[in-house]
């Protein structure tokens, strides 16, 4: 049975788009016919030019279906085919056809009237409102940019919005320490941050430190913080002396400049390409151990002071170990997980540290299912004014805003580091043991050291780009083996003063 499609619309500005009332002689709709209609259903006969599939019963009727190219559920207005039961039964619509139109674009199946409105340039819902001008943009989609009102390239931390795109007079980065001042950035003296202890030039690249003072801390989460795992066993631990941490994850630019290799997932990204200042990523723990290396010579080469010993030792296989005096060498090295997370925690014991007051996330909000925007910590702060994680990392490989970010953008804690919150999981020196003890006395430099360069994994530390806030605790932990090389590990190396 032949499918009868039905253009409508004329030039007669007293025609209108439907023929509503067939065989009273008046051709409303123009298309040269009025029509019979037998049973009186409201639907003219085929014989007659009509649609009723049988004009003697009143039952049978036809029924509008639109041609829906892009199968996302709804019909192109302009594409209005009318089907008899008999003709749905032998598969006429072929999935290409629906009772529903309304589509504004059939040729995009994100596009659509029920759709959600996403970043993508689209206008998903069909209601001519694209990205940030419709009011039902979901912000999921988005990321927070920071206005930069004096355009020095800094973003002001107390003005910012949701949007899809980077903009002129916005920027990714919220460390302008006075907007109105395009001479006051936040690298300058006149800033409370961006400065460090000890500063090194390595062919015209910079190794920027910051000092870790000795004293007591603690490791572990309680059990009663939100996300607190079995191996996180809460004790108190003591530094004996000062550390030098850098102050960022070592990034492309430093691993090339030392190895002269760009291991990178995102070499590539348009965020990370053009200065090479993203973490350096899909390295194993023995590129770290050669790293450090490296930069220890370099550092015995300009600097006045008693030669720095290597801390780790490499074959020719370019497999490494630590020395057995690691946490005394005084050479480049990572850290070990008490020094790393002593750093992360800046003076306090909140599983994030904040410029406020100790930042806690409750348990309805740092659930491992799912990443939503404004993570709100209990003091009022942004999570993601801290850190690069789930809730400010969209879209898909290639987009400007998916994957590793340029290092320093965001706040710093108290001792100068930045990105110990999210950005990249950072490798530490110790073994990966699940079940920690409580010592009876406080433990000194309290340090786990690898035994089996094949079997053994040690600890990360600070969650990623993608990872919910659970896994940007300073008590999180996880393990990860010596050759493990992907687009979420790195790590920031630390040397005695």
């Amino acid at each position: 049975m032949i499918a009868w499609l039905l253009w409508l619309g004329c030039a007669d500005p007293d025609c209108s788009l439907n023929d509503d009332v067939v065989g009273d002689g008046i051709d409303q709709n123009c298309d040269g016919r009025d029509g019979i209609d037998g049973d009186g259903d409201g639907q003219a006969s085929r014989e007659s030019g009509g649609i009723d599939c049988d004009d003697s019963d009143v039952g049978i009727l036809a029924k509008a279906y639109y041609l829906d190219a892009d199968q996302d559920g709804w019909g192109n207005d302009t594409q209005e085919i009318w089907l008899c039961p008999d003709d749905v039964e032998m598969g006429l619509e072929n999935n290409m056809l629906v009772q529903q139109g309304g589509d504004c674009d059939d040729h995009n199946a994100t596009s659509y009237p029920d759709a959600t409105e996403v970043c993508d340039g689209v206008d998903n819902d069909c209601n001519s409102a694209v990205d940030q001008e419709d009011d039902e943009l979901d912000s999921s989609t988005t990321i927070r940019l920071y206005q930069d009102a004096d355009d020095d390239g800094w973003g002001n931390l107390n003005t910012s919005d949701l949007r899809c795109t980077l903009e002129d007079g916005w920027v990714l980065n919220n460390r302008d320490c006075d907007d109105d001042d395009p001479t006051n950035v936040c690298m300058s003296t006149q800033c409370t941050f961006g400065d460090c202890e000890l500063s090194l030039s390595v062919d015209a690249q910079s190794f920027d430190f910051v000092l870790i003072p000795a004293g007591n801390g603690i490791v572990g989460s309680p059990d009663f913080e939100a996300a607190h795992e079995p191996e996180e066993t809460q004790i108190e631990i003591a530094l004996s002396t000062d550390l030098y941490m850098l102050t960022t994850p070592v990034t492309m630019a430093m691993y090339a400049t030392l190895l002269d290799e760009r291991p990178s997932m995102f070499h590539h990204s348009p965020l990370c390409s053009e200065h090479l200042d993203c973490p350096v990523e899909s390295v194993s723990f023995h590129d770290a151990a050669r790293f450090s290396n490296a930069l220890t010579l370099r550092i015995n080469e300009q600097m006045n002071a008693p030669e720095r010993a290597l801390c780790y030792t490499c074959a020719t296989d370019n497999t490494c170990a630590p020395v057995s005096d690691f946490t005394t060498c005084r050479g480049v090295r990572l850290p070990t997980e008490s020094e790393w997370e002593t750093a992360a925690r800046a003076g306090t014991e909140a599983p994030f540290w904040t410029q406020s007051s100790d930042g806690i996330l409750n348990d309805a909000h740092i659930a491992n299912e799912g990443c939503g925007r404004e993570w709100t910590l209990d003091n009022g702060e942004r999570l993601e004014d801290y850190g690069w994680f789930c809730a400010n990392n969209i879209g898909d490989s290639g987009d400007l805003f998916y994957g590793s970010k340029p290092v320093a953008l965001r706040q710093p804690n108290a001792f100068g580091l930045f990105d110990m919150i999210g950005g990249i999981w950072e490798m530490t020196q110790d073994k990966y043991i699940d079940s920690r003890y409580i010592p009876a006395t406080i433990p000194i430099d309290p340090y786990f050291p690898i035994q089996d360069a094949q079997t053994d994994s040690i600890v990360r530390k600070g969650g990623m780009w993608g990872d919910p806030p659970s896994d940007l605790r300073a008590a999180r932990r996880e393990p990860v083996s010596l050759d493990y090389q992907n687009g979420d590990v790195g790590f920031r190396v630390v040397m005695r003063p």
